[in-house]
């Protein structure tokens, strides 16, 4: 099956890429109603790749420009749900799809979808596949975080703040937001809340008293207060 799917995909996008709808639906209704895990196949690198590059290729790619937004969407969601099954049927895919999706895309909606999948397969942080683990050339793997942080933190950017904060809230994934610490200084800023973040990296007192920070007053954020305070009361911050 790997070799078939790998070879329809790359020739779909080599010669025919208005095929591609089809392809994806075909893929993705054979992982998620046929296979099993009793079931022996391989899944290879290169195709956990292809099925990836269809999160951002309907948006990307010239030839697939005049595919409607609805299809984009389909391909996508499709292409999340099937590597969602591949991970659950193949449990150690999953290290391997996580180092394929480390290079986030800047465009806010590939964004949004790489972390939809990310979020979907990590592994609860209590499991033996941790994100801290180093990926094979050595970077933390909590870098893949980074630009989720950045886009929390640009203010330029507020529907990709909004995006981002309602993604956490659905994925209902609060093992990672409690493990979180740089969430505070920006759920707090959009609360109205401005703290010393120096002040707020360090540890806390040995004596069992809260940490004091230097805060100021801020205007709410006029979008995600809401969402920023219900993140802070999961991450367990008293206002």
């Amino acid at each position: 099956y790997n070799t078939i799917a790998h070879t329809i995909l790359t020739t779909i996008l080599q010669k025919k890429p208005t095929l591609l709808p089809a392809a994806s639906s075909s893929i993705h209704n054979h992982i998620t109603q046929k296979l099993a895990p009793s079931d022996e196949f391989v899944v290879s690198e290169q195709l956990l790749r292809l099925m990836v590059q269809q999160l951002q290729m309907v948006d990307t790619d010239p030839r697939l420009h005049n595919s409607n937004s609805s299809s984009s969407t389909s391909i996508a969601t499709q292409s999340i749900q099937a590597l969602q099954t591949l991970c659950t049927i193949r449990p150690p895919l999953v290290q391997t799809l996580l180092s394929i999706l480390k290079n986030i895309p800047k465009d806010s909606t590939i964004m949004i979808r790489y972390y939809t999948l990310i979020l979907q397969i990590i592994p609860e942080l209590n499991s033996d596949c941790s994100m801290n683990d180093e990926d094979d050339d050595g970077n933390d793997g909590t870098e893949i975080w980074k630009p989720l942080m950045d886009g929390l933190r640009d203010e330029n950017d507020p529907l990709l703040q909004m995006s981002i904060l309602e993604l956490l809230e659905v994925m209902d994934r609060d093992d990672l937001i409690q493990d979180w610490k740089e969430l505070d200084p920006i759920m707090l800023r959009m609360v109205g809340m401005n703290i010393d973040t120096e002040d707020y990296d360090q540890d806390e007192p040995m004596d069992g008293t809260t940490r004091k920070f230097k805060v100021s007053s801020l205007p709410l954020h006029p979008f995600c207060a809401g969402a920023a305070l219900r993140i802070l009361a999961k991450r367990n911050i008293p206002l």
